[in-house]
C-alpha cells in the first residue's frame, strides 16, 4: 500500500509541472472542458475524465495542453525508435507518458537523471527511480520520472543515469502506472540538471 502511495505522489507531483498554457481546473493543471461544454457531448478518444463529486463538475482532459501551441515539444522517437525524454522538456514529456500510458506501452525510451529507491516497510520491496527534481508545493519538493526494473545490477542511490528501456504498466493495490523495462542502465559521470522547471 505504502507504494502505491508514493507511485501515487509521484503521478501527482509531475501534474504540477505542466506548461504555462495549460488551465487549471479543480486545481489539476490541464487543459479541459466541462462535458457538458463539449460540442457533441462525446468524450475524445485520447482524454482522460475527472468526475468530483457534483457530476457538473465533470472535465475531460486532453494532453498535451495544446498541439496548435508551436511551443509544445510532442515527444517523437529517433530513427532507432527510441523516444529521447530531453532535459529541457523533462516534466512535460514524463506528464504525457503518465497522461498517456496506452500510446507509450510497448515503445523505448531513454532519459537520464539520478537514481533513487524506496523499500516497502511491509513487503521488504525495494523499487528503483530514474527522476530529476522539479518544482512542488513547498519549494523545490517535487520530482519527474519512473521507476524501472533491470536484470543487471542495480545504481547506487543518486549515481548519475542513463536508463533505455521500453515503457510496461503494472498495477499496484489497484493502481495502474508506468514502469520502463530497462534494456541498459549506465552510470554516467557526467551529471545534467538535477532540478528542471518544464
Amino acid at each position: 500500500m505504502k507504494r502505491a502511495l508514493f507511485l501515487l505522489v509521484i503521478f501527482v507531483l509531475f501534474l504540477s509541472g505542466c506548461s504555462s498554457t495549460s488551465q487549471k481546473v479543480k486545481g489539476l493543471p490541464i487543459k479541459a472542458t466541462k462535458v457538458g461544454d463539449n460540442a457533441n457531448g462525446t468524450v475524445p478518444e485520447d482524454a482522460s475524465v475527472y468526475t468530483t463529486a457534483d457530476p457538473s463538475d465533470t472535465v475531460i482532459c486532453t494532453y498535451p495542453p495544446d498541439t496548435t501551441n508551436p511551443n509544445s515539444e510532442k515527444i517523437t522517437a529517433d530513427s532507432k525508435g527510441i523516444i529521447e525524454i530531453k532535459e529541457k522538456m523533462f516534466i512535460a514529456q514524463c506528464n504525457d507518458i503518465y497522461m498517456n500510458p496506452g500510446e507509450y506501452k510497448g515503445k523505448t525510451v531513454k532519459l537520464e537523471g539520478f537514481c533513487d529507491r524506496y523499500t516497502d516497510p511491509d513487503t521488504k520491496k525495494t523499487g528503483y527511480y530514474v527522476i530529476r527534481n522539479g518544482p512542488g508545493c513547498c519549494g523545490n519538493d517535487g520530482v519527474a520520472g519512473f521507476e524501472f526494473t533491470f536484470a543487471g545490477t542495480y545504481p547506487e542511490k543518486d549515481e548519475w543515469l542513463e536508463v533505455i528501456g521500453t515503457i510496461e504498466l503494472i498495477t499496484v493495490d489497484d493502481y495502474t502506472t508506468v514502469l520502463i523495462k530497462a534494456d541498459s542502465v549506465k552510470v554516467l559521470t557526467k551529471r545534467g540538471a538535477e532540478f528542471v522547471q518544464n
